[in-house]
């Protein structure tokens, strides 16, 4: 089964590609405003490009505070995202690219008056009143206006948003602020008082920030391309690949020929941006590739290990990976349009290459090519391609045993990128931790009590094997586990073995799933300071505890998981 993984990804949180030397191009605008007299103060953000995460863009990296209505900044060539905010406004967003060191982009931007839409029918406070989490604490309406009933919990001087949905807005009441910066918003501060969000302080419809752009035809044209890049994948790939099951084999060569000529249709279009085309081959399209075809067959078939072996040297896939080669030449390190996006190809081409080292003779290349070329890419490529090699080759070689290499990875990230969100966040260091819980070294101890009320100490059990699931009811994978752990459970006598589920996981769900699969085994819920101790970032994660206290073998599951664990308890016993 898939492991899901817990990871903030975050790229588009460094700047992108900005060439050295002087800043000599630059980004202009006027501002005006529409439906509401104009705003005291008005925020101009220069950020790295924001693409994949357009509401958290994190430091800018330039930043102006407007008494009037125009701006103008010195910026080098590179990829940034634009944002201009006031209060009480739609905010304007876009990217920019600027290819020319001379070039010169203006924007004329009209902000029109916050509004809400009319379809909503209830309210939330969010904030420090809840600590950010959840739904939040409901209004209640009253005549045309919504009340937050109880403001005793609402603390002072602390920040707090309206909320409808998922969309987050300011009480228009309230004038209050704190600025944001990473999100280029505002939050109110709460003073005291009634919480009052009264409709009629906001336009009647919500309409998006526009701008008249003059210059900056090569962003204009960048931007249309990300756009029907991103429907090529979100509203063409990625629906086709969830339906994969339902298609003939027939029908996928198909869609295979078909997503191709889409994108050699935008390469004929968009010449200038051949790299950022060329990367969308090594995305989602590569498992529509007909070798896949084949292998799709073997698996629905239930091949086994000598079939798949007879595979993964047969013709086809050869010159799968000969295709692929050929498109890795025609990849530019240095150039400032590539994402990274073909990382994640590169690190499963090289575990093929692990795994079938005579391959690589066939193709003529050293068994670590591929580990050899996310190298050379980190050595001269945008930060944007570093981040996601990093991100990508060291959490995937930490999952896969791939020890000194994932740490390479991960220490480069966290020693170049120190702000970046997956390092902040510890997610980093979680990961480094977890290349410490491998086969053969101590169990980190801890205690916990189950759901049951029982206490639970992983050193009482010194003597028996310890079974540790590390899931969650909310991970598919993990529910497609819980029939192989509940047999293994009923096989393996107690006095062998001892099981736990440790779950990171909403308190009633999992009891409420826990009761309607019948699962019988302990499980408690998970603590910060276990899954930190184990350097848990994905799940399931499953660690076999020896009698001595050392870990005799990880993520054990599967149909053969009672197989594998005898397997394993067989082998601690011969080398004692």
């Amino acid at each position: 089964m898939k492991q899901i993984l817990i990871i903030a990804i975050v790229s588009a949180c460094f700047l992108i590609g900005c060439s050295q030397g002087p800043e000599t191009a630059s980004l202009s605008g006027t501002v005006k405003f529409e439906g509401h007299e104009p705003a005291e103060k008005i925020y101009v953000g220069l950020y790295p490009e924001v693409y994949d995460n357009p509401i958290q863009l994190g430091e800018p990296i330039k930043f102006l505070e407007l008494d009037n209505y125009e701006f103008e900044m010195k910026v080098k060539p590179g990829r940034y995202g634009l944002v201009v905010w006031a209060y009480p406004f739609e905010k304007y967003q876009t990217n920019v690219l600027i290819f020319e060191p001379e070039e010169h982009i203006h924007f004329d931007i009209t902000l029109p008056h916050f509004g809400i839409r009319p379809e909503y029918d209830g309210y939330f406070v969010v904030g420090a009143i809840n600590n950010w989490t959840g739904q939040g604490s409901p209004m209640v309406k009253l005549g045309e206006k919504w009340i937050l009933p109880d403001t005793t919990l609402m603390p002072l001087n602390k920040p707090y948003k309206f909320f409808a949905g998922n969309e987050g807005f300011w009480d228009l009441s309230n004038n209050d602020l704190e600025l944001i910066k990473e999100w280029a918003t505002f939050n109110n501060i709460y003073k005291g008082g009634p919480v009052v969000l009264d409709p009629s302080l906001y336009a009647a419809e919500s309409k998006k920030a526009t701008a008249e752009i003059q210059g900056g035809k090569t962003s204009i044209r960048f931007n249309t391309l990300r756009d029907e890049l991103s429907a090529f994948t979100n509203e063409g790939l990625i629906p086709v690949l969830r339906k994969m099951s339902t298609f003939s084999d027939k029908e996928k060569l198909d869609l295979w020929k078909a997503f191709n000529a889409t994108l050699d249709s935008l390469e004929r279009v968009y010449p200038e941006f051949d790299q950022m085309i060329l990367e969308k081959r090594f995305g989602y399209l590569r498992y529509l590739h007909p070798r896949d075809v084949q292998l799709s067959a073997l698996r629905r078939a239930k091949a086994g290990e000598n079939e798949y072996d007879a595979f993964y040297r047969s013709d086809i896939n050869i010159d799968y990976y000969k295709h692929y080669l050929n498109l890795a030449e025609k990849l530019d390190p240095e150039s400032i349009l590539l994402d990274g996006e073909f990382s994640q190809a590169f690190i499963e081409f090289q575990h093929y290459l692990d795994e079938y080292p005579q391959v690589a003779e066939r193709l003529n290349l050293p068994s670590n090519y591929f580990d050899n070329e996310l190298r050379s890419f980190i050595n001269k490529s945008n930060d944007r391609v570093i981040v996601n090699i990093c991100m990508s080759a060291g959490s995937d070689y930490a999952r896969s045993g791939k020890t000194d290499e994932a740490r390479e990875y991960l220490i480069k990230l966290k020693t170049d990128f120190p702000e970046h969100r997956f390092v902040k966040d510890g997610n980093v260091d979680r990961y480094l931790q977890g290349l410490a819980v491998q086969p053969g070294n101590p169990a980190p101890e801890f205690s916990i009590v189950t759901l049951k009320g029982n206490p639970f100490k992983l050193s009482d059990h010194r003597g028996r094997f310890v079974l540790i699931d590390f899931w969650g009811s909310w991970c598919g994978p993990c529910r497609g586990e819980v029939p192989n752990f509940k047999k293994l459970y009923a096989v393996i006598a107690r006095d062998s073995l001892v099981m736990i589920g440790l779950a990171n996981d909403d308190s009633t769900k999992l009891v409420q799933y826990i009761a309607d699969q019948e699962i019988t085994y302990p499980n408690a819920l998970a603590t910060k300071d276990i899954l930190d101790a184990y350097g848990i970032n994905g799940y399931p994660t499953t660690l076999l505890i020896g009698p001595d206290g050392n870990i005799a073998g990880k993520n054990l599951r599967g149909e053969s998981v009672v197989e594998q664990v005898r397997a394993k308890m067989k082998e601690y016993r011969e080398r004692e």
